[in-house]
């Protein structure tokens, strides 16, 4: 990074701390107006995104000199002599004595964005990325994979934070993703803090996508204290768990002992308890619950989590369905469903949650149970 650097020069005055109070109304359409650069600059002062100096003649040098009865150098390390930079030379202030100042900006100036834009010659603009903890998530494009260890780096010198690129697909079963460390701590176990909940997390063994925080909530605030929430594929618990400090019961199960591992570990951090935490397949946990009351099933597998609606059936009473699942763009959401479960579905309760590529979408089915199994009859 310490070759990213960029040289400004700004017309400015130098006055003495005692008159800036008197001279600032007389200069204020005048002062600089910069993002991220301040007007007035403390000449003595080392700042943590720029270094400034005087750029002038002899001629102005000897000027000040006179004017301050103090070597133009000695500026630098006294605390009476301030800067005021203006957006251009005016013609209007006579009475003060004009300088050039040259503001060298240095690396921790520029946001990430600009700065890998400037690393890559222009060739890559990259904005968004993930945070999960003290962690990175980056899903790099085909272009952006060619500069991933600059890409890499320059998040890690903004944030300080390990950061990892994901290297494949999901793995259908247990739902991770594997990924590669490419600056940073090597570690992947991390505490990341969602809806005033500390999750403990271990990216290598379990999944995790921060983008879904807002959909979650959106959950959480329909779920009533007391309510019977089952999950049959929890991961980590980043639905159940917030649902238990409300005040609801959770059935939770994940066919992965990771996620299992680091729910309880969650729960334990937390100071929150659950009595029913399984490992297992989930039709064989939703057979196993058959006979209890649930009043919310939150199915987050997009790719399988279709098949297991008919497995709630059986369930008594009426409870509402939160179903994820996959759609390319030239599907109908209908046909979908209507193929893998033989389900009929109204518009109505159909919602896009997020796209996950240019052409594929997460979608959510919800819908009242009542609602949705008397439909079918129709």
């Amino acid at each position: 990074m310490d070759t990213v650097c960029e040289k400004h020069t700004f017309s400015g005055i130098i006055i003495e701390r005692r008159n800036l109070k008197t001279t600032i109304p007389l200069l204020s359409k005048h002062l600089l107006s910069k993002d991220k650069i301040p007007s007035i600059i403390q000449l003595n002062k080392s700042y943590e995104t720029f270094t400034g100096k005087i750029l002038d003649t002899e001629d102005t040098f000897l000027r000040l000199k006179q004017q301050f009865s103090i070597d133009v150098n000695d500026l630098y390390f006294s605390t009476n002599y301030l800067v005021i930079l203006l957006n251009q030379a005016p013609t209007d202030l006579q009475a003060f004595p004009m300088v050039n100042f040259e503001l060298t900006l240095n690396a921790k100036f520029f946001s990430h964005t600009e700065l890998i834009f400037k690393l890559t010659n222009g060739c890559i603009q990259f904005s968004a990325y993930e945070v999960i903890g003290d962690i990175v998530h980056l899903n790099l494009t085909e272009e952006q994979q060619k500069y991933k260890k600059t890409i890499a780096d320059t998040i890690y010198f903004k944030t300080g934070k390990t950061v990892i690129n994901k290297t494949g697909k999901i793995e259908a079963n247990f739902r991770f993703y594997h990924s590669e460390i490419l600056a940073g701590p090597r570690k992947l176990t991390t505490i990341h803090k969602e809806n005033d909940v500390k999750f403990f997390l271990d990216l290598e063994k379990v999944y995790w996508c921060s983008r879904l925080q807002s959909e979650r909530i959106r959950i959480l605030n329909l779920i009533k204290k007391n309510d019977v929430v089952c999950d049959p594929f929890c991961g980590a618990g980043p639905h159940v768990v917030p649902a238990i400090k409300k005040g609801a019961v959770a059935l939770c199960n994940d066919l992965n002992p990771a996620a299992i591992d680091c729910l309880r570990k969650t729960l334990e951090i937390n100071k929150l308890s659950c009595d029913c935490v399984e490992n297992m397949e989930a039709k064989d946990f939703l057979f196993r619950i058959r006979d209890m009351h649930v009043n919310h099933f939150i199915f987050n597998l997009p790719e399988f989590s279709l098949d297991y609606i008919k497995f709630t059936e059986c369930f008594k009473g009426t409870f509402w369905l939160h179903v994820f699942f996959f759609r390319k763009n030239n599907q109908s959401c209908q046909e979908i469903i209507k193929k893998r479960t033989g389900y009929a579905v109204k518009d109505t309760w159909l919602r896009e949650v997020r796209k996950v590529s240019p052409s594929k979408s997460v979608f959510k089915l919800e819908v009242n149970s009542h609602e949705f199994f008397s439909f079918q009859k129709n």
